[in-house]
């Protein structure tokens, strides 16, 4: 976090969020993430997968246990593994929020950043 807040390292430095949502993640390092709305654009989603398709990696039951989800949330999230544990860490990533503020990843965690090359069709 201190290189993050380095302003010689803003358009250099990224940091990617695909075992942010673990359970040995939980609480403080998703806490403190989610509470850094400043930091998010720097966030590059990633998934471990197949790991996430282990059921123990993301624990629903301890996100809605630390407020991280509700418990409609748990039901829907809970749902989607069953289908397709790939989209299941994306929805959680984009449904977890702050337990104290509510504040969720912003949309840029999720967004390729801007000043990146962008392929080209020939």
């Amino acid at each position: 976090m201190r290189m993050m807040d380095e302003p010689a390292y803003v358009k250099y430095l990224y940091a990617e969020i695909s075992a942010i949502t673990y359970f040995n993640h939980l609480d403080a390092p998703l806490r403190r993430l989610l509470a850094r709305p400043d930091l998010h654009h720097r966030l590059i989603n990633g998934s471990d997968y197949p790991i996430v398709g282990l059921n123990v990696v993301i624990q629903t039951g301890a996100l809605q246990r630390d407020g991280f989800i509700t418990a409609d949330e748990r039901q829907w999230l809970n749902e989607i593994y069953r289908k397709n544990p790939l989209l299941f860490d994306f929805a959680v990533k984009r449904t977890v929020r702050h337990p104290d503020t509510g504040e969720p990843f912003r949309p840029e965690a999720f967004l390729l950043p801007e000043h990146w090359p962008r392929a080209t069709n020939p």
